[in-house]
């Protein structure tokens, strides 16, 4: 049992046949989704990780479902079988996780205790020396 996110929660999604997915397999994939976005959240300095405020809770169970039916869908059907919708569901999650990482999204009851958007951040390129012959 995850933190948002539960078994029965990726199986009642109605549209989703995830046939070839044992429960097993689903646990291990929200336990490993939950623990990406609690790793992000530790690091964006939330104050409360997992998240307990229901409104949170709403918005992280949203993406998480998408992405572990998403994975699931993936894991069980070739490139060719997938509909457009796994693959939007998959992108729209890192899109959401990567809006998160740069503040650009926050949880509705939280603030971040790191900020990224005033991080400067300066790229040094470094070009290798060239003996003379």
């Amino acid at each position: 049992m995850g933190d948002y996110v539960e078994l029965v929660d990726v199986k009642n999604i109605r549209t989703v046949q995830l046939i070839g997915v044992s429960d097993d397999t689903l646990n291990v994939l929200i336990d490993g989704v939950e623990a990406r976005v609690n790793g992000v959240l530790q690091a964006l300095e939330y104050p409360t990780v997992p998240a307990t405020d229901a409104g949170d809770k709403a918005l992280l169970k949203e993406q998480i479902v998408k992405k572990v039916t998403a994975v699931a869908y993936m894991a069980a059907r070739s490139p060719e079988e997938l509909p457009e919708w796994i693959v939007t569901w998959n992108d729209e999650f890192e899109e959401w996780l990567e809006a998160l990482t740069r503040g650009e999204t926050v949880l509705p009851s939280q603030t971040p205790g790191w900020h990224p958007q005033t991080v400067r951040v300066r790229r040094l390129r470094v070009l290798p020396t060239v003996e003379d012959e």
